[in-house]
């Protein structure tokens, strides 16, 4: 029996998402339940031809949704998925049948694995991850929870990335080695494009090729 899939976001990620979705319904036996949104402007209307719903509907009529948080922040991601915990509801993990992974390869609950996407071996993904559309991720990975790796980043093996933390659009993280991963601390943000050959710190927003830093932040004050 399929999974009842409610997206939280009517966004642009939570569009492609929903259009993800619909696109293996068939084979699947998922049902696409609809949209949550908490912009009570939105509830009652629909996006794209599909319904949207209050988090508190979907918690009172529809305990059995699984929801997937999908919004490209990583901090706001994590205040989705609270909200929903909060309520009881489920996660949907969501690997897309136009990505390769091999076996080898975990991922924690709510995560997304986007269409075109290449991920190798030994890679452990955490939760509420969300691998955008082209990306390719190399051997001996491990990802935090709430992390976002933005469409066509390449990372390559033996590299570590933390909770929280936002890879850009066509960046690339260049590879570590065994027992020494490259590491991209907690929350730090690399630009759109950037090349990264050098250790990121906790906090920190890096670009430029190579990657330098251009400002700090407490990553602990979400």
């Amino acid at each position: 029996m399929g999974r009842h899939i409610a997206v939280y976001g009517t966004g642009g990620h939570g569009r492609e998402i929903a259009w993800m979705v619909q696109k293996q319904l068939v084979d699947s036996g998922d049902v696409l339940l609809g949209f949550v949104d908490d912009n009570v402007r939105n509830v009652g209307t629909k996006v794209n031809g599909i319904e949207v719903f209050s988090l508190e509907h979907v918690a009172s009529e529809h305990a059995d949704a699984q929801m997937i948080c999908a919004v490209g922040a990583p901090c706001l991601r994590e205040t989705l998925a609270r909200k929903c915990e909060n309520r009881n509801l489920a996660f949907a993990t969501l690997l897309y049948k136009g990505a390769m992974l091999s076996p080898d390869v975990s991922f924690g609950e709510g995560s997304v694995l986007c269409e075109g996407s290449v991920i190798t071996t030994n890679i452990s993904v955490g939760r509420h991850v969300h691998i955008n559309i082209g990306c390719s991720i190399s051997h001996d990975v491990t990802i935090g929870d709430f992390a976002t790796i933005n469409p066509g980043a390449r990372i390559n093996g033996w590299v570590y990335i933390g909770s929280r933390a936002y890879i850009g659009a066509g960046a690339v993280v260049s590879n570590g080695r065994p027992g020494k991963p490259l590491a991209i601390g907690e929350g730090a943000v690399v630009g759109a494009g950037a090349c990264v050959i050098r250790p990121v710190l906790a906090g920190a927003t890096v670009v430029g090729v190579p990657a330098k830093p251009i400002t700090y932040r407490d990553c602990t004050n979400r």
